[in-house]
């Protein structure tokens, strides 16, 4: 999703559980779910003072950019999967419970103390997957030479 990219958050894949998580490591933050406040281009920082004028004020200023003036015709049409995250993350801040619930899962801090050990999990799996496709380069490397040394050693 291009929006969570260009915010700084990456979606991964809890190994275990097969939980999705949301990880932003500039805000050394993580989620369960998508940063919605980030995603209407809000602050989350100051999520308790966050009204719902404010949030319809935010998402009319993100339709804009995603939307043709007077129409719900895409300006580009390979953007509908942000378009759809941007309308979940209207959906949920300004329903009353589903916000409650996601700044209770999400946002508050004792929720952000329960989810320093995903940030570690996080952390473990970047260094393994790095490490993996520098193993896979290496062995790449190695075939490659070999057929090129095999190549050589052929006499014409």
């Amino acid at each position: 999703m291009p929006i969570l990219q260009d915010l700084g958050w990456v979606v991964g894949k809890h190994p275990h559980a097969n939980l999705t998580y949301f990880y932003n490591g500039g805000k050394r933050k993580i989620q369960v779910a998508p940063p919605y406040f980030a995603i209407l281009g809000l602050d989350e920082a100051n999520y308790g003072s966050i009204t719902k004028q404010d949030i319809w004020a935010y998402f009319f200023q993100r339709k804009m950019e995603y939307k043709q003036e007077l129409s719900e015709e895409l300006k580009d049409p390979s953007q509908k999967e942000d378009w759809d995250l941007i309308m979940e993350a209207f959906k949920v801040l300004v329903d009353p419970i589903l916000r409650a619930t996601y700044e209770q899962q999400n946002l508050v801090p004792s929720k952000q103390a329960q989810l320093g050990g995903m940030r570690v999990i996080h952390r473990k799996l970047v260094i393994a997957q790095a490490e993996q496709a520098a193993r896979e380069e290496a062995e790449r490397a190695a075939k490659a030479q070999a057929e090129a040394d095999a190549a050589a050693a052929q006499p014409e």
